[in-house]
């Protein structure tokens, strides 16, 4: 990356209109990580990926040469067409406004080299979890607790069920969400219930459940499971709105 923040229009491939709508992962966050979903050209276009070596397998990725840079990216894409979010390092390449990221450079891609590529050769949505304030040293010990959060995630799905890994949303509250499941059925001090397994956007290392059985929430869950052909990596935001337990729930995606 370059060492100052570059002015508009002169990064080959870098419109000066890109612009990129965020939602933080946290109220009041400053510096803190936020999810973003443009368009895949968009996205393609403003990111570079690290390698050892440059392997130019895919031309419209850009690659910047980073030899300390381990050459691990597990394939980790999600079934019909979704994939989970990339990880980035926004770095003076993109500025943080108040609702917008400006981009006046190509962030690095931390984690999610296989995932991108997938989503080039399939048009499928991406988006993308953005960090801010890393040096490249951080960038690095990002990189690998990335990729063992993963490789952990992938084999933790089975354990995803214990009462004590629940999430609860309350009101006035809201909780980011990558779903790691389609729905399945749970035992409950009430019965039998419905579930997804779910990691946080702010913790993505760590797995948890949500029981979907409300209609409130059921519902939005199921139209957009049939619409996307499984809920696996979609990202979606779950919130209460209002205090009493008959308050319905609000799902939107992200």
């Amino acid at each position: 990356m370059k060492s100052e923040t570059p002015m508009r229009a002169t990064v080959e491939g870098i419109e000066p209109s890109y612009r990129f709508d965020f939602l933080p992962l946290q109220a009041n966050g400053g510096a803190a990580p936020v999810v973003i979903a443009p368009a895949l050209d968009d996205l393609v276009n403003c990111v570079s990926i690290p390698t050892p070596v440059i392997s130019g397998e895919l031309p419209r990725l850009h690659e910047c040469l980073r030899t300390d840079w381990p050459p691990i990216d597990p394939d980790i894409s999600e079934p019909a067409g979704r994939y989970g979010p990339i990880y980035v390092s926004a770095g003076k390449a993109w500025v943080r406004g108040d609702t917008r990221l400006e981009v006046f450079d190509r962030a690095v891609v931390l984690e999610g080299r296989a995932r991108i590529a997938a989503a080039v050769r399939s048009g499928a949505p991406l988006s993308a979890i953005v960090f801010f304030n890393l040096d490249e040293d951080q960038e690095l010990r990002h990189r690998r607790a990335l990729v063992s959060t993963h490789s952990a995630a992938r084999t933790a799905f089975p354990e995803a069920t214990r009462a004590s890994d629940r999430i609860v949303v309350t009101y006035p509250n809201t909780q980011n969400l990558l779903v790691r499941s389609d729905p399945y059925v749970i035992a409950t001090v009430r019965g039998y219930a419905c579930a997804i397994d779910v990691s946080p956007l702010r913790s993505p290392n760590e797995m948890f459940y949500v029981l979907c059985s409300p209609r409130s929430l059921a519902t939005p869950l199921e139209e957009l499971r049939r619409r996307e052909g499984s809920l696996i990596g979609s990202l979606v935001q779950i919130s209460r709105q209002g205090p009493r337990r008959t308050d319905p729930y609000l799902v939107t995606e992200l």
